[in-house]
């Protein structure tokens, strides 16, 4: 949940320039519209960095830091030690500062930002290294949670999970346009998804609070999830039988760093489950039947809440 302790930490005109970049969605355009701060505020979008950055300057004033992030150039105002900057929903002192999707610091090199379980350079001020984050055509920030719409995919992440689903006119224009009284403008020119793809979820935890390697073991992963009552390994085959009395076959494809179940035969909440280890993480992401909708009112937490339970029982 949002710290709102933590968000009003920051001196007054720092917390309203953070509070405007969670407010307004940002929209990656080369160039602005010659708006001022007033009217950029009142169409309720930021045509571009360059737009954000005016409003944030009118407000906080500061010194202009040239960072790198995003994919390229990435501007950012310091000001009494603070540091705000367009895509930052919180102004970043020498405290960590928990913010409405995730936790953010300020530390060499930069802005680290730390969401579903891992710990990120997010923009980086001393330029030497390679640029952090990857590019995106859209942003913005829910009351929990930030949106990012990029190459027709749009991913949901907040302090506990990311979602993947399609980007499409009409979800936008559902949980964006209509939710924030937006202009259609915002969405025009973006790319959307090519092929509809499932739609998926992942959750992380560091490998250090699994005490051992049963991670490795798909089968008992499988037969740990509540749902599940018993589950048989046969060579490349995992059966399982649910709660529920159903029977259901995964397919099982096993690697040096983990392994994948795809659903083979019967019906199930995932089509397929994967672990991996990450660097220091256990990562767990599950492809949703196309009758699970991850954006339903409080479904991306009950399944955040269900798949990181299975990572906790493995430590």
């Amino acid at each position: 949940m949002t710290d709102f302790h933590a968000l009003s930490a920051a001196p007054a005109r720092q917390g309203r320039a953070a509070a405007t970049v969670r407010r307004l969605p940002l929209r990656r355009h080369a160039e602005g519209r010659g708006f001022d701060k007033d009217a950029i505020v009142a169409s309720g979008w930021f045509h571009g960095v360059g737009e954000c950055l005016d409003v944030l300057t009118a407000i906080v004033g500061g010194n202009l830091v040239s960072g790198v992030a995003f994919g390229g150039p990435w501007p950012l105002l310091a000001r009494d030690g603070w540091l705000v900057a367009p895509a930052l929903p919180v102004a970043v002192g020498t405290t960590p500062v928990v913010g409405t999707d995730a936790e953010y610091s300020q530390r060499e090199p930069g802005v680290w930002r730390e969401a579903a379980g891992l710990e990120e350079l997010i923009i980086a001020t001393d330029g030497r290294g390679p640029v952090p984050g990857g590019a995106f055509d859209l942003l913005w920030f829910g009351d929990n949670e930030r949106y990012v719409v990029h190459g027709g995919a749009l991913e949901v992440e907040d302090l506990f999970a990311v979602v993947r689903v399609p980007a499409t006119p009409a979800l936008l224009d559902r949980i964006l346009l209509r939710a924030r009284r937006v202009e259609e403008d915002l969405l025009h020119g973006l790319r959307w998804a090519d092929d509809a793809f499932p739609a998926e979820i992942e959750v992380r935890r560091s490998s250090a609070l699994s005490s051992d390697d049963r991670w490795r073991d798909a089968r008992l992963v499988l037969e740990t999830r509540t749902d599940v009552r018993s589950a048989q390994q046969h060579s490349d085959e995992v059966a399982a039988k649910t709660e529920h009395g159903d029977e259901v076959v995964f397919a099982l494809e096993e690697g040096r760093e983990g392994w994948r179940l795809d659903l083979r035969e019967g019906a199930y909440p995932f089509t397929a489950l994967a672990l991996r280890r990450r660097g220091e993480m256990l990562c767990l992401r599950a492809t949703l039947d196309s009758g699970v909708d991850p954006l339903a009112q409080g479904m991306r937490g009950r399944l955040a809440f269900d798949l990181r339970s299975d990572l906790v029982a493995l430590g």
